[in-house]
């Protein structure tokens, strides 16, 4: 099993897409796959793109990381939360802020059904913190759903830490940080 990172290329918009809404928990139908896939086609919005990171599998898109520099949030932010609510009629543009400035943001991950459980994901998730380093961040923070304390303790054996919690898309999240 040939298995390879690279960055994300416009012809994978689609499969950005497929990432973030399979991890926002959006079904990702092909209505829905066309309009968020819009969206990533885009140079300047948080799921653009140019923030993907994608893990093949002898050729073949496996999984997929969304990542960015805090920096970016906000004026990203606008214009994809624009979008959304566009797009989709929800109003995200009340949510508190998911990172800030300093922080290397790990936004989205998901993997196709087939690919998981083989490790892919930790692989993955190396290599966002990875690239976070080598653009000169510290803190390289992710957001983890307080109801799922597996996946807590996942992050936190790849090497992530609660750092405080946060409100945003009506839920209670923890915000870890990779150390």
């Amino acid at each position: 099993m040939k298995t390879i990172i690279r960055d994300a290329s416009f012809e994978d918009a689609e499969f950005v897409a497929w990432t973030v809404l399979t991890a926002i928990d959006i079904e990702p139908t092909s209505k829905n796959l066309r309009r968020a896939s819009g969206i990533c086609r885009l140079d300047d919005t948080l799921y653009s793109w140019r923030n993907a990171r994608i893990c093949e599998i002898d050729g073949e898109n496996a999984g997929c990381i969304v990542a960015y520099r805090g920096e970016d949030y906000k004026a990203f932010r606008t214009k994809t939360f624009g979008i959304i609510k566009d797009s989709f009629g929800i109003n995200l543009e009340t949510n508190p802020d998911e990172t800030v400035p300093g922080e290397f943001y790990l936004d989205s991950i998901a993997f196709l059904p087939k690919f998981r459980g083989l490790g892919l994901g930790k692989k993955l998730l190396l290599d966002g913190i990875e690239l976070g380093r080598q653009k000169g961040y510290e803190k390289i923070t992710l957001l983890v759903d307080e109801i799922k304390p597996n996946l807590m303790r996942y992050y936190a054996s790849i090497g992530f830490q609660p750092k405080g919690k946060v409100h945003t898309f009506g839920e209670d999240f923890l915000k870890m940080e990779a150390y």
